[in-house]
Order: structure tokens, then sequence, then C-alpha cells
């Protein structure tokens, strides 16, 4: 979800991620009271669907660090089931905030994930770090922007860009594939 969510729909096949844009200009006021009707029926109708409205659009995110919502807190720790309980405790919480909508936690547990195991002995020969190959395997699999962003600024127009690495979706397209993905470091020999 964040910045690679505006140019992919790879979150996963448990999400959707939709863009409606309205024919006509409208103030801010009519968007949040549009969303919230548009809320109230949803949860009517999907029981149980888990429903997310992001009612800023690209500049908000740009603001938010790409994140979609101006509020965003983030628990780690050396166990995924810990930190998805405190997670838990803090969206109940949130829910609590007169006018929070859409508390929610991002990480899924239930959905399969892949293990990734480095040798570091031999990571080390070449110069490359832990951070070096999640860095390599999250540009393969989704896109560098979250942790390198860099900026053009188009000289035509003065218009500004994120820029980032990303592969095509398509090539990423089984196991061997995601084995094959080249890592190196900042001071690794790439020719090795």
């Amino acid at each position: 979800m964040d910045w690679p969510a505006a140019y992919t729909p790879n979150t996963g096949p448990m999400d959707a991620f939709m863009l409606v844009q309205l024919k006509e200009k409208s103030d801010r006021l009519g968007i949040f009271t549009l969303v919230a009707g548009l809320r109230h029926d949803f949860v009517k109708q999907f029981p149980g669907v888990e429903i997310a409205f992001d009612t800023g659009g690209m500049m908000t995110a740009a603001l938010n660090m790409g994140e979609p919502s101006p509020i965003h807190f983030q628990s780690t720790g050396s166990s995924l089931e810990t930190a998805q309980d405190i997670a838990r405790v803090i969206k109940d919480e949130a829910q609590q905030v007169v006018g929070a909508a859409d508390a929610r936690i991002a990480q899924r547990m239930d959905y399969r994930v892949i293990n990734v195991e480095m040798d570091r002995v031999l990571a080390a020969y070449q110069s490359v770090t832990v951070d070096d190959t999640v860095k390599n395997v999250v540009s393969a699999t989704n896109s560098s922007i979250n942790f390198d962003p860099a900026f053009w600024i188009d000289p035509r127009n003065g218009n500004h860009y994120f820029l980032g690495v990303q592969y095509f979706e398509e090539d990423i397209n089984s196991m061997d594939t995601l084995r094959n993905i080249p890592i190196t470091g900042e001071h690794s020999d790439a020719s090795a």
C-alpha cells in the first residue's frame, strides 16, 4: 500500500484499489459528505469487508510521506504476532476518537509470506549487507520509492516527479524469478 499502490495493483489478491474522480468540481466538504454516505452504504451491502477511503489524493499522500492517511502508526518487533496484537489495540483505540474514520491494519497476517534467508558469510565476501538484500528484493517485488525516493523536474513544464526502480509485474511470475533477483550493494562488485 503506500506509494507503489498509486502505480500498481500489487497489494495482493485480497485488496482492491479504486480511484474515483467526480465529473464536476466539488468543494472539500462535499467530498467528505459523499464518502460518509458511501461508507454507510458499503458497510450495509458488504458486511465483513474492510473499506477505506483516501479522500486526499496524490498531494495529500505526498505530504503524508506516501501514506494514504494523515495519521499512521507502525508497531515493530521481533514477534509479528505481538506487533499485530499491539496494532489491534491501537486500531481499537483510534476507532473511538471522534472524527476518526477507516482505522485499519495494513499488514495482513492471514496471507501467505515468503521468508528470505541469506548466506551472511557469502554476502560479506561480496560486500552485500542485509539492508542491500532487502532493498533489492523490495525493488524487484514492489518499488524503491519507499527507501530511495528521487525527484526529477521536467525542464519543459517544471512538474516534479518521484522516481523509483520497479520491475514489470509480469516479470515476477515464479519462485525461480524471485530466487534469481540480482543482489548488489553500494560497495559490491556487480561482475562477481
